[in-house]
C-alpha cells in the first residue's frame, strides 16, 4: 500500500467516520445525512480505485461489492438499534473494517489463492465477509420485524445479499472460478430457505441473524478449505462440533415470544 493509497484510506475513514456518528446522534436528519453519505461513499471510492476505474469498471465494481454491503448493514443498524453502546461498537468496527479492506483492496481478486503469503488476505476478506452477513441479517430481520415489510420482499433483499456474499467469496479468493454462478446461486437459495424458516420463529431479530450468520460461517469456511485442499476429516468435524454447541447455546439460552 503506498504512501497516497494510505492518505486516501485515512481521509475516507475519517469521513465515514464523522457521518456514522452523525447519524448516531441526529436520526432525525436521517435524509439530510443520508445524501452525503451516499455521496460521499460514491466519491471515495472513485478516488480510492484510481483514474482507471473507466477502463478497468468491471473489476473496479466488483471490488466494491464488499464495502457496499458493509455500508448497508452500518447505516441500517445505526437506524435501527436502541442501545447507544451496541451503535458505538458498530461505528468502530465498521471504520476498522473499511481500514482492513483499504488494505487489502489491491490484493483482490487473488492471483495464486494457494500461495502462503496470502492467508492473511484470506483471512481478512472472510471476516469482513461474515461482519457484512451478521449486519445485513440483522438489518433485514429487523425491518421486517419492526415495521412488517412483506415476507416477499424481504425474501428478494435476503437472496440479493447472499447472492453478493457468496459471490464475492468465490471472485475475490479466486476458488471455484469455473463454477462461482452454480454455486452462488445454490448457496443463495439455501440461505434464503434457512431466512423464511426462520422468519416464522417467535424471537428476536438479534437470535434469527447469529443463527443465519452461523450457518453463513460454516458453510464459507468449509468451502474455503476444499478450494485450498486443506479439507480434511478433522476440519469436517471441527466445524461440525462448533456449530452444534453455538446453536444449542442460542437455542437454550434465546427468549421465545408468545404468539396468540
Amino acid at each position: 500500500m503506498s504512501f497516497t493509497d494510505k492518505i486516501k484510506a485515512v481521509i475516507v475513514c475519517l469521513v465515514l467516520f464523522g457521518f456514522f456518528e452523525a447519524l448516531y446522534l441526529k436520526q432525525q436528519f436521517f435524509w439530510i445525512i443520508i445524501l452525503p453519505i451516499a455521496l460521499a461513499f460514491i466519491l471515495a471510492f472513485i478516488w480510492i480505485l484510481g483514474p482507471d476505474l473507466v477502463r478497468r469498471k468491471s473489476l473496479k465494481m466488483k471490488k466494491v461489492i464488499l464495502p457496499f454491503l458493509l455500508l448497508f448493514g452500518i447505516v441500517f443498524f445505526l437506524l435501527l438499534e436502541p442501545s447507544g453502546i451496541l451503535r458505538q461498537i458498530v461505528i468502530l468496527l465498521g471504520i476498522a473494517a473499511f481500514v482492513m479492506f483499504f488494505v487489502i483492496y489491491r490484493k483482490i481478486p487473488l492471483e495464486r489463492p494457494k500461495d502462503i503469503e496470502n492467508v492473511s488476505v484470506y483471512n481478512s476478506i472472510f471476516f469482513l465477509l461474515n461482519l457484512a452477513a451478521f449486519l445485513d441479517f440483522w438489518v433485514i430481520y429487523s425491518i421486517y420485524s419492526n415495521f412488517n415489510l412483506s415476507l416477499w420482499m424481504n425474501m428478494i433483499i435476503i437472496l440479493v445479499v447472499a447472492l453478493g456474499l457468496f459471490y464475492y467469496l468465490f471472485w475475490a479468493c479466486g476458488i471455484f472460478a469455473e463454477y462461482i454462478l452454480p454455486f452462488t446461486i445454490l448457496l443463495g437459495l439455501v440461505i434464503l430457505e434457512i431466512f423464511v424458516a426462520l422468519s416464522f420463529w417467535p424471537v428476536d431479530a438479534s437470535t434469527k441473524s447469529i443463527i443465519l450468520i452461523l450457518v453463513f460461517y460454516t458453510f464459507s469456511g468449509l468451502l474455503v478449505l476444499r478450494a485450498k485442499k486443506e479439507l480434511t476429516k478433522r476440519e469436517i468435524l471441527e466445524y461440525l462440533i462448533l456449530f452444534i454447541i453455538l446453536f444449542l447455546i442460542i437455542i437454550f439460552t434465546m427468549r421465545w415470544y408468545t404468539v396468540f
